[in-house]
């Protein structure tokens, strides 16, 4: 999102939020502009000038409601096709597969795939992970590590398309 507005000539600084960062103003010009990423809801900026002899205006407001943009369909969940489930004397390097991504809104691609290990079935938190990889490169198949697997243990995984 950006905001633009106009100053006086003696303008030297624009304050956004009582911050320069994201202001774009050259010193002598009348215009400024200020680019940022809206948060879900309601923003609010409030926007100063401090001219040569230091004084600092009023402050302006600008009120901004973003919503999360509803007509998005999401892809199909990632659905692993490796599966080994119950098997046993698998190889403690195996190949995690999936199905391509696939989703109905033209324009949106497949720019990553994270790639999850559990020591328990269907948790995925931080002490129970061995391991977390996002990849940009291994999309639909990805070779397991060999650092973490034991073949006393029972693994689970998971995968995500982002």
């Amino acid at each position: 999102m950006t905001l633009s507005g106009t100053c006086a000539l003696d303008t030297i600084i624009i304050y956004v939020n009582g911050f320069t960062a994201g202001v774009t103003y050259t010193y002598g010009e009348t215009t400024w502009s200020y680019t940022s990423t809206l948060e879900v809801d309601k923003n609010t900026f409030y926007i100063t000038a401090e001219d040569a002899a230091g004084n600092v205006s009023d402050a302006g407001s600008i009120k901004a409601t973003y919503s999360s943009p509803s007509d998005n369909t999401p892809s199909d969940q990632s659905v692993l096709s490796s599966r080994t489930d119950g098997a046993s004397n698998i190889s403690l390097t195996p190949t995690l597969q999936t199905a391509t991504f696939c989703d109905p809104d033209s324009g949106d691609t497949h720019g990553a795939t994270r790639w999850q290990i559990s020591k328990t079935n269907g948790d995925f938190s931080e002490s129970e992970m061995v391991f977390d990889e996002t990849s940009t490169t291994d999309l639909t198949s990805f070779i397991v590590p060999t650092y973490f697997s034991d073949k006393r243990i029972t693994y689970y995984r998971r995968v995500t398309f982002f």
